[in-house]
């Protein structure tokens, strides 16, 4: 199944004649819309496609839209999917609407106040550690409207014309043994003098019982170092710890992988999250600019399906 949210025809022009590894930015002039388009695979079995709305972001900006997709009308089991983006792409992600709009509505959506409306949804293939299980997945209500939270940093000295794709992995309602949640852990609300800086921040499990799979660390390149402790909260440990953070991992992070033996935590246990960073611009560096947050999978989900903390 394809789902597109361009005319077929200047999307299949754009494609055609994209050169993903045309990266000099000094062969075209000042002004002169460049594109940045994705090499995009043929589209495996099982999977739906969707088609992002054509984009052109200025040059030297940073950008985050939001698509709304159109409801579906049964529930659907996502278990992943892979996101395509040109080089300046920063992230696809997938949410849930909170406050529902138009099917096809494309706002800018880098103002926290708009991303508290939105519940992250299922995670793109490089933000897991591996593929998922066999038999588990995300329930998708009926109902439910997804959002796709496009995001690019334009560092070259020419606009840039952009067609995001995406290749959704599901399952059959019959196939899923294991319903997964989502967690989102992070703050929104910090502001990073230049220098050497620390973020720390507490969540407190509010449920009897809840098994963790992964940790997924994302900084930016101000990024240092990263540390994810949990347990009860006088006697925490550390799960996850990346003592160099380079910028690559803004894009492909290392997950500290649970998935064969979950992290078992209880009510009024904590997860400590610790984001140091190295800012040396000479201004205040703040969301979504730079970031600080942890996020995964987890089971059983009869507490309901998220676990989210903005502190």
């Amino acid at each position: 199944m394809t789902t597109r949210w361009l005319a077929a025809g200047p999307v299949a022009l754009l494609l055609g004649a994209c050169d993903p590894n045309n990266d000099n930015d000094n062969d075209n002039e000042a002004g002169q819309i460049v594109d940045d388009l994705p090499t995009v695979p043929p589209l495996p079995e099982s999977h739906e496609e969707i088609v992002l709305p054509e984009q052109v972001i200025p040059p030297a900006t940073e950008q985050q839209y939001c698509l709304f997709l159109p409801p579906s009308d049964v529930d659907r089991f996502m278990v992943t999917f892979d996101a395509y983006q040109g080089k300046h792409g920063h992230h696809l992600l997938m949410f849930q609407a909170i406050q529902q709009r138009e099917p096809g509505t494309v706002i800018e959506c880098s103002d926290p106040a708009i991303m508290a409306q939105l519940l992250p949804a299922a995670f793109s293939r490089n933000f897991l550690p591996r593929d998922p299980p066999p038999n588990m997945a995300v329930r998708i209500k009926a109902g439910a409207q997804l959002v796709i939270q496009q995001h690019y940093v334009n560092t070259s000295s020419n606009p840039i014309r952009t067609v995001d794709v995406l290749h959704l992995e599901t399952l059959q309602e019959s196939q899923v043994e294991t319903e997964l949640g989502f967690f989102g852990l992070t703050d929104v609300n910090f502001s990073l003098p230049p220098g050497k800086q620390t973020l720390q921040f507490d969540c407190e499990v509010t449920r009897p019982e809840i098994r963790l799979l992964m940790f997924g660390p994302h900084m930016h390149e101000w990024g240092s170092r990263f540390v994810v402790e949990a347990g009860a909260p006088d006697s925490m440990t550390i799960k996850h710890e990346v003592v160099n953070w380079m910028p690559s991992y803004r894009d492909l992070p290392p997950i500290a992988d649970f998935f064969d033996d979950p992290l078992v935590l209880h009510a009024q246990d904590k997860v400590r999250v610790t984001c140091e960073f190295d800012n040396d611009t000479d201004s205040e560096l703040k969301f979504p600019t730079e970031m600080c947050a942890t996020y995964g999978y987890f089971y059983p989900v009869t507490e309901g399906s998220q676990w989210i903390c903005v502190p």
